[in-house]
């Protein structure tokens, strides 16, 4: 029997075997795909592939999608803006992970 791993995050409930397609990602960070679109052109999230003319995403994209809507509402950011933000973000995580490797 397969079990699924399930994770709750911000109330919501992932299982992390399924991927999402945009509507199933719009409805459940209630975002537009509009909104969703601009975060893939600007590079925040990055679709796993193509299915069925839509494209279908992990379910770690909640996650930053989630952060991106909390870096929006928090400091007022408009998509761009939450994209820079996030790059910056992910840049500091990798160097604190450099760091902490060369220490141990």
């Amino acid at each position: 029997m397969k079990r699924n791993i399930v994770k709750i995050y911000e109330g919501i409930l992932i299982e992390e075997d399924k991927p999402l397609n945009m509507n199933q990602l719009s409805e459940r960070c209630m975002i537009s795909e509009i909104e969703i679109e601009e975060l893939v052109y600007e590079g925040v999230i990055e679709p796993l592939q193509m299915q069925e003319e839509t494209w279908i995403f992990s379910r770690e994209t909640l996650w930053r999608l989630k952060k991106v809507q909390r870096l929006r509402r928090d400091l007022d950011l408009n998509i761009p803006g939450a994209a820079l933000t996030m790059q910056l973000l992910d840049r500091i995580a990798e160097l604190e992970n450099m760091i902490r490797r060369s220490t141990d």
